[in-house]
């Protein structure tokens, strides 16, 4: 199973402790879990096919999202990004 952790954490930071945990526990199960950066996501808005860019790729989806909350600076945006990711799939 794909597992995508959802950081809110700025990009300058290092992951937390928990996502570090969370990810190395989902790879000792034998799953493929990833941490991603809500800073370096970048929407495409089209009502046809909305997609994510993550890092200057299309972002592939996972088959779960686990969302790391923090203290918001741009609460609207980050919730704007969970969004797209539930009308992809």
């Amino acid at each position: 199973m794909k597992i995508g952790i959802l950081s809110f954490r700025s990009s300058e930071r290092k992951a937390s402790e928990e996502e570090i945990r969370l990810k190395k526990e989902a790879n000792a199960l034998g799953h493929h879990a990833k941490v991603y950066r809500v800073s370096n996501f970048h929407m495409v808005y089209d009502t046809s096919s909305p997609c994510l860019i993550y890092e200057g790729k299309p972002f592939s989806k996972c088959d779960v999202m686990i969302t790391r909350p923090a203290v918001l600076v741009n609460v609207e945006l980050h919730i704007a990004i969970v969004d797209q990711m539930e009308m992809m799939g």
